[in-house]
């Protein structure tokens, strides 16, 4: 008796290979003179919308990694950007944009500040 090789020859289906991730996470500190929550948040709206207009070089070079990025307060109350990268994703490139997000954290700061009332303050 022969036998068949029609099992042998039948493969399983190729899984998609996912990619390896790691989160990052990029944590700025909120100034001290603002307190309420909601002042936080938009203190952390501000920073993205700063970052997406592009007001200075810093901001132009770190709004492609804002694009996928989840800006939020964190338990805290400190600004809080979270992001998915690939695992193999440079420790050098990382220590670039977490100096970006400061510049651009501190420098969008004195705008949000002199928006008249936009924003709630409290200066202890």
């Amino acid at each position: 008796m022969k036998r068949s090789n029609e099992l042998s020859n039948t493969q399983p289906a190729p899984q998609p290979k996912q990619a390896a991730t790691k989160t990052i996470e990029i944590v700025l500190e909120m100034p001290s003179f603002i307190t309420d929550t909601t002042a936080r948040k938009m203190a952390v709206k501000h920073f993205v919308n700063y970052a997406e207009k592009n007001y200075s070089k810093a901001a132009e070079q770190l709004e492609p990694f804002l694009n996928g990025a989840t800006c939020s307060v964190n338990e805290s109350g400190h600004l809080k950007i979270e992001r998915e990268v690939p695992a193999n994703f440079p420790p050098r490139r990382l220590s670039v944009l977490c100096h970006k997000a400061e510049e651009v954290w501190s420098s969008s700061l004195p705008s949000l500040l002199e928006s008249n009332g936009m924003i709630k303050c409290e200066i202890k």
